[in-house]
């Protein structure tokens, strides 16, 4: 579709949006700025949780709603819950036990705005520092009918070991790889995609004008829903061709392509969000 068309951009959030530290770069947020000026749309599909996205949102101007948790839970700019697709009871129960016999595997759960682990490590350390949650050691206190995502954090190289030793409880859930050695578990029917589809069905926008960067496997599913798709340079091969355009390898690759989005002579306008 022409570009020139969207109505909407999402975009990913770690290696996309950021590519060290809490902070977006000031071309990057800048392009932001300017898309939401124009008018546009402007939201995050992050596998963060919502306390964070909400953080980093506030730097690009972007008023929500957003995807949190691998796409499990739309959030608004006021912290409210406007839709969720929670792990079902039996299979969360399944998963939290297999893991727990896993070796060299580091556990987070998320329900909602909380994260619990099983067992405290620097992996878990690094995670809820990096995310900025208030962390539960231990699971007393943790619903199983409220686990909106399980990750499971290992070295790189162990990460195909770990799927395959999680591939007879497949069913109900869906498990990808987020970046090398973290592995994201969610409802089947959850995802960025679900979270995106959500979003632009309370701004009444049509998908086909939304367009979405992205650079992990977990961005695919977006890919498949929105009007126009775009992965990093450094994305997988397989995320690589599940998108329309691919950005170059320049430092202010995402902020040029965003500027590309925005009407020639469009005026400067406070965007509804």
């Amino acid at each position: 579709m022409d570009r020139r068309n969207i109505k909407g951009v999402a975009l990913d959030v770690d290696g996309t949006l950021l590519h060290s530290g809490e902070h977006v770069a000031a071309p990057i947020a800048a392009a932001c700025e300017e898309l939401v000026q124009a008018g546009i749309w402007l939201t995050l599909m992050s596998a963060r949780p919502a306390t964070s996205i909400a953080r980093i949102a506030r730097q690009i101007g972007s008023g929500g709603p957003w995807g949190a948790l691998n796409g499990a839970l739309v959030v608004d700019r006021e912290m409210k819950i406007r839709a969720r697709s929670s792990i079902p009871e039996a299979a969360a129960c399944r998963l939290i036990a297999r893991c727990a016999e896993l070796p060299h595997i580091s556990t987070c759960i998320y329900s909602a705005f909380d994260l619990y682990t099983p067992a405290f490590d620097r992996r878990v350390a690094s995670e809820a520092e990096i995310v900025d949650s208030d962390l539960k050691i231990g699971l007393l206190g943790l619903d199983p009918a409220s686990v909106d995502k399980i990750l499971l954090m290992a070295d790189p190289v162990e990460v195909s070991g770990v799927m395959e030793a999680l591939g007879g409880l497949r069913e109900d859930v869906c498990i990808s790889v987020s970046k090398p050695g973290y592995i994201e578990i969610s409802h089947q029917l959850a995802g960025k995609g679900w979270a995106l589809t959500q979003c632009a069905i309370e701004k009444k926008l049509d998908l086909s004008s939304v367009a979405v960067v992205g650079d992990g496997e977990n961005d695919v599913d977006m890919f498949r829903v929105s009007g126009f798709s775009a992965a990093m340079s450094h994305s997988p091969l397989r995320v690589r061709a599940a998108a329309k355009v691919v950005l170059d390898e320049s430092e202010n690759a995402l902020a040029t392509f965003l500027r590309t989005l925005i009407p020639k002579g469009a005026s400067s306008q406070a965007a509804s969000s």
